[in-house]
């Protein structure tokens, strides 16, 4: 099958050297050329279309709109050229069928934005050409979603009736509806088994044979994640979960590596200290010197790459929950409930911690048995292409 993989929203594709200094937006955010380099291995033909930072994989197609100079004071002329000329381009590969791996879409800006934010130049830069060529070239859209915030909205698909997606891939199976300024939507998706694509192919893939995996002290604790606390677009309780894990936590020094934890100042105790916003290949050094560290997913029933990206790294995820609000690998797919790698509490979390510092074999047999379960899946994504008119999406 000819795939046309485009990648929306804010931020670009990126080759693993490109990702290691982008901005902190996580190591694995988006999986595209992951996605890219297994579906070349299951004998499709694929071309990414947008904007990209580094190399593709070596038999993929590239198409990137020329649209440097587009911002929101652009005319509908201008912006139409440029289009119209990628298409064109894309035309010459002839997909059969669009992978839209959906980042945040802009919903409001306004020229001269006093905070820069920009959403128009955005949307025009970003999110515009991908969905011109799905409606020019009327190709089936397959959503892909790795955040919970990143669910197409109405204005992608008000006029242009082929981007109303045909089947929406997450990393949860969800049936919710939303009110826009038009009508009510309902939208299912089907959990696509993605968070851990982005691994697929990388030298360290399959165990540590890579340079970055020899052996180095395990010195620290380490928690990768942002704090999302006063998000409105997540629900409430995050926050919640995070206190009762760390407030009365009293093992050894655990480091938080991510956004927005000013907002923790007051319950953080002493043994928790946060780094700050720190960059994907930053992350990277520091799990290679992690013993291990509670990991918390995004949204309730959303699994995500964390688990398969400390594994990697030789680091030990502590997943938390047992069927709670927030419990990671829900479906308890990679992790049994009754694991003791499992915590729900500060006092868990301590016993965990000891236990991963002191006892190294029972450390390393966990992130063995992690790296296997977490093997990159692409089962899903392959049958929805050949048969996405079975699957569930918006009506």
């Amino acid at each position: 099958m000819r795939i046309m993989v485009a990648k929306t929203g804010g931020s670009v594709a990126c080759d693993e050297r490109s990702r290691a200094k982008a901005s902190p937006v996580g190591d694995t955010t988006g999986g595209v050329m992951g996605l890219i380099r297994g579906l070349l291995d299951l004998g499709h033909d694929v071309c990414l279309f947008g904007a990209r930072r580094g190399a593709l994989p070596a038999g993929a197609w590239g198409v990137a709109p020329k649209n440097k100079d587009l911002d929101e004071l652009s005319t509908v002329k201008e912006v139409t050229r440029v289009y119209d000329a990628a298409v064109e381009e894309l035309q010459a590969f002839g997909p059969e069928v669009c992978l839209n791996v959906g980042g945040p879409a802009a919903s409001c800006s306004w020229i001269g934005n006093p905070r820069g934010v920009g959403l128009q130049t955005w949307a025009i830069k970003y999110t515009g050409p991908a969905l011109y060529a799905i409606q020019k070239l009327k190709l089936p859209r397959i959503v892909v979603i790795h955040d919970p915030r990143n669910y197409p909205i109405e204005h992608e698909m008000l006029h242009w009736e082929h981007c109303v997606p045909q089947a929406v891939l997450s990393l949860e199976e969800a049936d919710f509806t939303f009110r826009s300024l038009h009508r009510r939507w309902r939208v299912k998706t089907v959990r696509s088994l993605g968070e851990n694509w982005w691994s697929y192919g990388l030298p360290y893939e399959n165990g540590p044979t890579h340079s970055l995996l020899l052996p180095v002290a395990r010195d620290l604790l380490l928690a990768v994640a942002h704090g999302h606390f006063k998000d409105p677009r997540l629900r409430k309780g995050r926050e919640a979960v995070w206190r009762n894990l760390l407030e009365k936590y009293r093992g050894p020094l655990l480091d938080i590596a991510g956004k927005d934890w000013d907002a923790a100042a007051g319950w953080l105790p002493g043994s928790v200290r946060w780094l700050g916003v720190v960059k994907p290949g930053k992350v990277r050094e520091l799990l290679l010197r992690t013993s291990c560290g509670p990991i918390v997913p995004i949204a309730d029933k959303f699994v995500t790459s964390k688990i398969r990206q400390y594994a990697l790294y030789g680091a030990l995820p502590l997943l938390h929950g047992r069927g709670e609000f927030l419990t990671h690998d829900y479906e308890y797919r990679y992790v049994p409930q009754d694991a003791e790698i499992r915590v729900s509490n500060a006092a868990e979390l301590k016993e965990a911690t000891w236990r991963a510092d002191s006892d190294e074999p029972w450390r390393r047999a966990w992130v063995d048995k992690i790296r296997k379960a977490t093997g990159p899946d692409f089962s899903v994504v392959e049958h929805c292409m050949e048969h996405y008119d079975d699957y569930p999406s918006y009506s």
